[in-house]
């Protein structure tokens, strides 16, 4: 038996108190809340437990979501796939123009294919009647290249390409297809500028045509045939080719032997470090038989500049009828000798007549005279003179070196608008 020190009188209490509540009052206390302030908390509702109402709900989130994504996953789809390509093709791009400067031989065909493929178009065209062309749902479509050589959306192509068009469609790469305006075109140099919208556009680099030396490698890109992005390889076999007859003297050409058929027609001609020395035009024949040719760069620039700019390119007029030396005629002028001593210096082009009231004539050139520079540039031949002078801005004044009875003369040109002499000849 174990001592308790509880008093007695103690235990008998407790004993009392303990038989004196009942098994429910104890459950009662049990419910009651501890907190004082959770007797004022509103229990929640429970929700209506209906399985048919929440069945409709969720079939109809369900067909929704199955919607939405119908209309929306393909475009995303599409989006991140362009973007992809996009990228990809950009950093290449920029890659290449670095890994051009020390690049291997055996490298650089592949070097410059991702430098300047992302610049080259291919030209969808719409009229009556298009030689070399297919038919199409009753409209004959004609196909060509071109060149991307502006971010602002400027595409450098060959009038021919677009002439009589009744619609111009340009196709980037990617599988993106743009509509096209024509800017401005120049029969002579058979050169047209087109303008599309300016998204994700990669121009081509402009080169220096004259530094161009014979023998040099040069790659052909465009779409033969509707080929597009396709490129040839090949040299500058000769410069400063003269085609067409004389009294359309501005089509100066580089030749070449890099393979060009039908549809190359406006694609970039581009040299070793992918940039633009030409624009591909002419070939013999009806398909290629060894010999292509590119309007010059620096030849195709001033064409582009100048349409950009006024939307057509007026030629300048200087009222003379140059003609190329030859020995005979250099002996008979007493031009300088060459080094050798035994040969005459041709360089130049001989004024064989002068139009009257002409801007030659206001500036004191003469028949007679060999003009041997032009706006402090050499003077190679009668052809060349030609296209410096229909280059040449209307308006502005031209530094004219030429060579008269044994003496050298600076005379100053300012030249008009040739289109407007042409209306004066003709009246």
């Amino acid at each position: 038996m174990e001592f308790d020190p509880t008093p007695r009188e103690t235990r008998e209490a407790n004993a009392e108190s303990g038989a004196s509540q009942s098994p429910d009052a104890v459950s009662l206390a049990a419910q009651l809340p501890t907190n004082p302030y959770d007797a004022l908390v509103s229990k929640p509702t429970p929700a209506p437990s209906g399985p048919s109402l929440s069945r409709v709900t969720w079939l109809m989130a369900f067909v929704a979501f199955l919607l939405v994504s119908a209309a929306i996953v393909p475009v995303l789809i599409q989006r991140i796939s362009y973007s992809w390509n996009l990228g990809k093709e950009q950093a290449e791009y920029e890659v290449a123009a670095t890994a051009l400067k020390n690049v291997r031989l055996n490298e650089l065909s592949t070097q410059v294919s991702k430098r300047a493929g992302p610049s080259v178009v291919h030209i969808n065209v719409l009229g009556k009647q298009r030689s070399r062309s297919w038919m199409r749902n009753g409209l004959s479509e004609g196909q060509g290249s071109g060149v991307v050589v502006d971010a602002e959306g400027y595409v450098l192509t060959n009038a021919h390409v677009v002439k009589d068009a009744d619609g111009i469609q340009v196709s980037i790469g990617r599988g993106r297809v743009l509509p096209a305006t024509l800017v401005g075109s120049d029969e002579l140099t058979d050169l047209a500028v087109l303008k599309i919208r300016p998204a994700g556009l990669m121009p081509i680099d402009w080169g220096n045509s004259d530094e161009l030396d014979t023998g040099a490698m040069v790659w052909a890109l465009g779409s033969p045939f509707g080929l597009d992005r396709s490129i040839t390889f090949g040299i500058v076999s000769a410069k400063h080719r003269w085609l067409g007859p004389r009294d359309r003297p501005h089509k100066d050409y580089l030749q070449t032997d890099a393979a060009v058929n039908p549809g190359n027609s406006g694609g970039p001609l581009v040299d070793a470090r992918g940039q633009l020395v030409g624009i591909t035009t002419a070939i013999v024949g009806e398909s290629y038989q060894g010999i292509s040719f590119a309007v010059p760069s620096n030849v195709a620039r001033v064409v582009f500049e100048r349409i950009r700019k006024h939307g057509k390119f007026e030629r300048g007029f200087l009222g003379i009828e140059p003609r190329s030396l030859s020995e005979e005629l250099a002996k008979e002028l007493g031009l300088p000798l060459n080094e050798d001593m035994a040969t005459y210096q041709l360089d130049g082009a001989y004024v064989f007549r002068v139009t009257e009231n002409s801007p030659a004539a206001a500036a004191g050139v003469q028949p007679g005279d060999v003009i041997l520079s032009w706006s402090g540039k050499p003077v190679r031949d009668a052809s060349e003179l030609y296209n410096m002078i229909g280059n040449t801005e209307i308006g502005t004044e031209a530094k004219v070196r030429v060579f008269r009875n044994g003496e050298i003369l600076e005379l100053t040109a300012a030249l008009e608008a040739f289109d407007k002499w042409q209306r004066k000849l003709r009246q």
